[in-house]
């Protein structure tokens, strides 16, 4: 009986011995994943965010580097930057480890800012600054808050870009202190940049005023002139030539908040084109007699101002290679695109649906219509169907020949062309004074500068 009492105390006791698992093994866990310490600062592993499961025994606390932090019992003190391991442990086997990150981060312990209300007027640039002061050195990265849709803030430079009128608080809070400021963002638009393209016009056309501004469709200045009959001026940023003569117009704009800018500008209405001088020579500017197609020649408009190079066009079976501004008007480079008798349209475009027309007809020749063409000493017969009859030496001193040119109409051409003798089948190059030397038949061939062949057929006896 008293071995039976005995095993059951000792039963007992064992379940009741600090320690004991009732065959469990032990456990240990912490709340937080990691810990960030900032050097200056302390931290404390509490109590009560250490969890121990099956087991009573005390627990202690190491770090795995002890020249990054040190440990005196609860308390962990950083000692440089950078990374290690807390480890919380029963004992060898029994532990957590948890990453202890010491960062350097100098707080701000003071913080000022160079002005409570900054004002931003929105320009083409809509940029002001405004630069937070710290009493000392920091790197601490503050958290800012302000109404993104009005202003952007930069709080390491001070810039601040104004999105839209509006106002908004701007705050940076520290760790330790905190500043803030207010930001108010008018419409008020000023003019960056005015330039006025249209000093000389004609009747009926419409300038306008180009300024840059922001935003846009802002409009803030008044337009006024001297002579509303000559123009016609809205506060749009458009003016509208009535009638011939000089007016002046005047703006006046914002420069800045208190500065206001006054310009005064004169305007030239002329009348319409309503006669063109024409004149069309050769690329070189000698006169012509004929045209021919696919050559190049020079069109001079004389007597035309107000207009540009853009504003002239030929309508018609021709191409414009070039058109180049002379004095008192323009030379248009062009060429014919076929032969015949043709009618182009010169039209010089004034603007404001206004054009001027000035129809060019006259008569271009194609390579086809030139005709080889010799005078001759002796000849037997009148020349027929390009078949010349000589007589050898014509029974004088003096040889026989042929001088060959190139004609349209009456007019000699003066073309590129080779002369090949191909009588004996072989082509030999000969001038366009031709002497025959033998009786026989001769078979001469004009190339023309577009490579056309004219057969000419020469018969000495």
């Amino acid at each position: 009986m008293k071995k039976i009492m005995s095993g059951i105390i000792l039963i007992i006791m064992l379940i009741l011995l600090p320690g004991c698992s009732c065959g469990k093994n032990p456990e240990i866990s912490y709340k937080y994943n990691s810990i960030t310490i900032n050097i200056g600062d302390t931290y404390e592993v509490s109590d009560t965010d250490i969890e121990i499961q099956y087991a009573t025994r005390d627990y202690r606390i190491i770090v795995l580097d002890e020249s990054i932090a040190s440990v005196s019992g609860n308390i962990i003190t950083p000692l440089k930057k950078g990374k290690t391991t807390i480890r919380i442990l029963l004992d060898e086997d029994v532990y957590v480890d948890v990453p202890l990150n010491v960062t350097h981060i100098i707080y701000a312990q003071d913080a000022s800012v160079a002005s409570d209300l900054v004002r931003i007027n929105l320009t083409s640039d809509n940029i002001a600054y405004n630069k937070i002061l710290l009493s000392e050195s920091c790197n601490e990265v503050p958290r800012v808050t302000y109404e993104r849709d009005v202003i952007d803030f930069d709080y390491v430079t001070g810039k601040i870009t104004a999105k839209q009128p509006g106002e908004t608080t701007v705050v940076v809070l520290f760790r330790n202190c905190n500043v803030s400021f207010r930001v108010i963002v008018s419409d008020k638009v000023f003019v960056k940049q005015f330039i006025i393209d249209d000093h000389k016009m004609f009747v009926g056309n419409e300038g306008k005023f180009n300024f840059s501004v922001f935003p846009s469709s802002a409009n803030v200045y008044s337009f006024s002139t001297t002579d509303s009959n000559i123009i016609n001026v809205s506060n749009d940023g458009y003016y509208r030539a009535l009638n011939s003569g000089k007016a002046t117009i005047a703006v006046e704009y914002s420069k800045s908040d208190t500065q206001v800018e006054y310009i005064e500008f004169e305007v030239e209405v002329l009348e319409p084109i309503t006669d063109l001088d024409t004149t069309i020579t050769q690329e070189n500017g000698e006169a012509v007699d004929y045209l021919l197609v696919d050559e190049i020649y020079k069109l001079t408009l004389s007597n035309i101002s107000l207009v540009s190079t853009e504003d002239i066009t030929l309508e018609g079976s021709v191409g414009v290679s070039e058109i180049k501004e002379v004095t008192n008007g323009y030379d248009v480079y062009f060429a014919y695109n076929s032969s015949g008798n043709v009618k182009i349209d010169v039209v010089i475009d004034m603007g404001g649906g206004l054009k001027f027309v000035r129809a060019i007809t006259t008569r271009v020749f194609g390579y086809e219509d030139i005709e080889v063409v010799g005078s001759w000493s002796y000849y037997e017969l009148l020349p027929t169907n390009n078949v010349y009859e000589l007589r050898l030496g014509g029974g004088a001193s003096e040889p026989s020949y042929i001088n060959f040119v190139l004609k349209i109409d009456e007019y000699e051409v003066s073309q590129d062309y080779k002369i090949y003798d191909i009588s004996s089948g072989v082509r030999v190059e000969v001038e366009s004074h031709f002497e025959p030397t033998e009786i026989g038949e001769y078979l001469l061939e004009f190339v023309m500068s577009d490579r056309s062949i004219k057969t000419i057929k020469i018969i000495v006896k």
